[in-house]
């Protein structure tokens, strides 16, 4: 019945087996057979004769019948001739399987991989044939580490697939695929996975609720592989000459026992240090940290391993490392205030205590006396601050609630060095605010992060607090272990009040929060934003130097405040090339088959940023074949970006050149380290706990990959239905009128045939 409905033009939609059919009228019978009682007769009078010819009864009745059939035919159509259809529709009409790809299918465990468990189970053990039989449903197929990817009946048969995912995401893929084939149409899902999840929601919290019942086939055996592996948070991309830079690590043992683990730390290949890290009894996760040395300006490769176990699970993540650009340090601080103070003071001494800084000052005592300090040195009394010679030598700019009519003739000055990424601006609360200090609507305050002319001030004492557990900021990572630092920040001693505004600009970062509750949330208490290639930090609440007396023992003897202010200022001041063309990699290294972003700042011979440039770089890495990409501009003026997806592990050299109006206006060179990503390892074991708990949450299954009968088994045998009803107009038939036209044109035909005209 489908058929013939298929060859009127008609789609029955979801209906699968046809119930009943209706034929009825939009005008109603009634009408039909009161026009029809009255057109016949009158047509069949008109044409009856046949031009006084003999003829056959057969003739005669075939043409009679012809010209009765058009008739009533066009009559019918004329009415709106329509049949209803009524019929069953699979309420759960699909099914799905999806096979897991990532990296952790490639684990061996006695002498077979996971993935091949999974082809057994669909290839030799005809999982597939299974399912078809058991509920009538051809299932969809898809792949999945960390997105979703459709599969065709002839990938699972030759089996062509590869262990590659760097990352798995199970709630995304079952989410996804829900949402793809529809979640109230789905009879069920089955899932063919080791459990792994290291990327995105938790899928006890993203599918608990889900309608769709998943039969999970473990892949795997439990308890059988071991590992040693080091890992780095965050390491530092850039590092000042004649100090030291912290590196932070954690050591990882699956079922190894040891009391000591060496690690070893190499520099361009060379081995340069080696530490014992303790194992304390019963820990898999071992915490560790070192310092690098930045004594020569350059850019260094380092690597740090751990030593290479036998049968160990891979040795991908024996050996992690990391790029860092040593540069000649140099911070110059120029202090603008309105009058002395201790947080002042307090800010001079911390960076005193680092021997490259530099700190010139001009403070506010009267209107026309402002006192003057070079390199810390007190140089006497001025009737008013001569800005212009510091600014054009500053790393960064402190101001300290000084009124916006004095920094107003270099308003141009500060905001052109802060755009072009040549200096930095940190802004210290005013006693009154800066709002009654002219800055409202002010040049200058679009360098703010956030809006002056919403400014109120709150006199309750608040504590500070991080936002995040793990800082994206040197300066905020004051300590190595993170709950430590994340305490340390909420001991420190409580800020008298906070200068409120309302929703910081959009592009700015709260580094900071408060106790004190501003509409629901916690009120920032430190804010930065990007401008053009500089930065801005503004602290909307002090003071800050009781922070100086909180001391905490550490394996490093760190003074707190010091090392807050001092990262604080080194980042602010953002020392940017005085080239042409910058190029900007991301951070210390990307990883294999994750974009990055690189960044490309042009200007011109006059120093003015070039906005419709034509910019392409080159990605070369030894002995693979290099990669062009090409950039495009961003928002921001002058600041061009690529994305570039690293197929390999390595060093690759990144080689931009920006063009104009045919000319080439300069070249950027960079390195950018490459590292294959080892979360797929981080947690080995099978994940039996985590699928047997989504199985029973969501009404469906789990069985070993090996005991693929006995999941088919637990499948529903014949889907639900529903009763569905489809209304069809004849009229939208292109078949009912070509066969309508047709019955005039056999006449016409059997006529001339006859000898008839």
């Amino acid at each position: 019945m489908r058929c013939l409905f298929a060859l009127l033009g008609f789609d029955l939609g979801p209906i699968q087996a046809v119930e009943t059919m209706n034929l009825g009228f939009s005008w109603g019978w009634a009408a039909v057979v009161l026009l029809l009682a009255l057109l016949l007769p009158l047509f069949l009078w008109f044409l009856r004769p046949f031009e006084g010819k003999p003829i056959t009864g057969g003739l005669a009745g075939g043409l009679t019948a012809l010209r009765i059939g058009f008739v009533v035919g066009v009559v019918c159509l004329l009415a709106g001739l329509r049949c209803t259809v009524t019929g069953w529709v699979p309420q759960k009409n699909k099914l799905a399987v999806l096979i897991d790809t990532s990296r952790s299918m490639s684990i061996v465990e006695e002498g077979k991989s996971r993935l091949e468990r999974v082809r057994q189970a669909l290839v030799d053990d005809a999982l597939l044939t299974g399912l078809e039989r058991q509920t009538g449903l051809s299932p969809a197929l898809f792949s999945f580490a960390g997105t979703v990817a459709p599969l065709a009946a002839e990938d699972v048969a030759s089996f062509a697939l590869q262990a590659e995912g760097t990352q798995t995401n199970l709630s995304k893929a079952i989410g996804d695929v829900a949402n793809h084939l529809g979640e109230g149409n789905l009879l069920g899902m089955v899932v063919l996975t080791d459990g792994g999840h290291n990327h995105g929601d938790n899928p006890l919290d993203a599918l608990g609720r889900l309608r769709t019942p998943l039969y999970f086939l473990a892949a795997g055996r439990a308890g059988q592989t071991r590992d040693l592996a080091v890992t780095l948070d965050r390491p530092p991309s850039l590092g000042y000459l004649n100090s030291m830079t912290r590196v932070r690590g954690e050591i990882r043992l699956h079922r190894v026992a040891t009391d000591t683990v060496p690690v070893q730390i190499r520099r361009d290949g060379k081995l340069v240090e080696t530490i014992a890290v303790p194992v304390p009894a019963g820990q898999s996760r071992v915490p560790f940290a070192f310092n690098i040395p930045c004594e020569t300006e350059g850019t260094f490769t380092y690597a740090v391993a751990v030593p290479q176990l036998e049968n160990e699970l891979t040795l991908e993540n024996n050996e992690s490392g990391f790029l860092i650009k040593v540069v000649k340090e140099r911070l110059k601080v120029l202090i603008v205030a309105n009058a002395p103070s201790w947080d002042l003071a307090f800010l001079r001494w911390a960076l005193k205590s680092d021997p490259n800084s530099h700190v010139d000052a001009w403070v506010r005592l009267t209107d026309t006396r402002w006192s003057r300090m070079e390199n810390f040195v007190l140089k006497g009394i001025r009737p008013a601050p001569e800005l212009g010679p510091d600014l054009e030598d500053a790393d960064v700019l402190v101001v300290s609630g000084v009124a916006e009519r004095v920094l107003a003739p270099h308003a141009e000055a500060i905001t052109r060095r802060v755009e072009a990424g040549k200096m930095g601006l940190l802004v210290l609360p005013a006693a009154r605010g800066y709002r009654p200090l002219g800055y409202a609507g002010s040049p200058l305050a679009a360098l703010l992060p956030v809006d002056v002319g919403t400014e109120a001030w709150r006199g309750v004492p608040s504590s500070l607090a991080l936002p995040a557990a793990e800082p994206g900021y040197a300066f905020l990572r004051l300590l190595d272990d993170p709950v430590e630092n994340a305490l340390f920040f909420k001991a420190i001693p409580k800020l008298d009040g906070l200068f409120t505004y309302g929703p910081p600009k959009p592009g700015a970062e709260v580094l900071l929060t408060s106790s004190l509750d501003q509409n629901g949330r916690p009120a920032p208490a430190l804010v930065q934003q990007r401008v053009g290639r500089g930065q801005v930090a503004m602290l909307l609440g002090g003071p800050l130097w009781p922070m100086g007396f909180k001391m905490v023992p550490t394996d490093r003897t760190i003074k707190p405040y010091t090392a807050f202010v001092l990262n604080l200022c080194k980042w602010l001041a953002n020392r940017r090339e005085d080239a042409l063309v910058t190029l900007e990699t991301p951070s210390a290294r990307g990883f294999v088959g994750q974009p990055s972003v690189f960044r490309v700042w042009v200007m011109d011979s006059r120093r003015q940023y070039v906005t419709a440039a034509q910019v392409s770089a080159v990605v070369e890495a030894k002995g693979r074949e290099p990669v062009t990409l090409s950039f495009i501009g961003t928002s921001e003026k002058g600041c061009y970006e690529a994305t570039f997806v690293p197929p390999w592990r390595g060093l690759y050299a990144v080689t931009a050149t920006a063009r104009a109006q045919g000319k080439v206006l300069g070249e950027a060179k960079g390195e950018f380290l490459v590292e294959v990503p080892t979360a797929e390892f981080d947690n080995p074991e099978v994940q039996v706990e985590l699928m047997q708990q989504l199985a029973s949450a969501t009404g469906g299954a789990f069985f070993p990959v090996e005991q693929t009968a006995a999941l088919v088994r637990s499948l529903r045998a014949t889907p639900g239905q529903k009763r569905e009803t489809r209304i069809l107009d004849f009229r939208d038939s292109y078949l009912v009128l070509a066969l309508l036209l047709a019955l005039p044109l056999a006449e016409w035909i059997l006529r001339r045939t006859k000898g008839l005209s």
